[in-house]
């Protein structure tokens, strides 16, 4: 799940020199699957207008990201529910596996949920958005993301999909260490990995 359809940008580890190009760093992953073990599929977000790369479902090669598209999407929200029932259900029926990992990118804005399905209201001043609505895989262009309720429903959705628990969740963003968020998806997931800090790629 890399949403990007907000402020973030691409290579944002790159430019604070922390590790590398995240995308990049998942390309390296499937290059070093000698044995073609793990299939890497991603739902990407993009900004709007974007000229580098499109909305839609990814399966990583270990090469080049663009040639990676599988199923392009015109518009998609990353913080809606069926958006991500929906790729949930392509990823499973099409790379079927022993174990899963499910990850959700992006900012992370810890536990406060004012609504349980994640919408917010965008109030801009000079572009920057000053009051949003706290979870993850934030979409500015449809004020949405997902909250923590709405996390316990996706992974609940997926382990109904693959018949048992994820084998792990993992939130990669600020501020999702909080004990809400263990306790929503206790019932879906073996193990939860969070930060519990603002910059989780240097500080977990």
């Amino acid at each position: 799940h890399f949403p990007i359809d907000n402020n973030i940008d691409y290579e944002f580890e790159k430019n604070y020199n922390i590790i590398s190009n995240y995308i990049d760093t998942l390309e390296n992953v499937e290059a070093s699957d000698y044995n073609d073990a793990i299939n890497i599929v991603i739902l990407m977000d993009c900004f709007n207008n974007d000229t580098k790369y499109k909305d839609g479902y990814y399966h990583l090669s270990g090469g080049n990201f663009n040639d990676d598209l599988i199923i392009q999407k015109n518009e998609i929200n990353s913080g809606n529910l069926n958006d991500t029932r929906d790729f949930l259900d392509w990823a499973v029926a099409n790379y079927p596996a022993n174990r899963y990992i499910y990850s959700v990118f992006n900012h992370g804005g810890g536990f406060n949920d004012k609504n349980a399905d994640g919408t917010y209201n965008r109030i801009s001043n000079n572009s920057i958005v000053i009051e949003k609505q706290e979870g993850i895989a934030y979409d500015d262009s449809h004020n949405d993301a997902l909250s923590h309720r709405e996390l316990e429903i996706a992974t609940s959705y997926l382990k109904g999909l693959i018949g048992k628990n994820i084998d792990l969740f993992y939130t990669y963003a600020c501020l999702m260490g909080g004990i809400e968020l263990a306790y929503e998806i206790r019932n879906n997931a073996d193990y939860l990995l969070s930060s519990e800090d603002v910059f989780p790629a240097d500080y977990w």
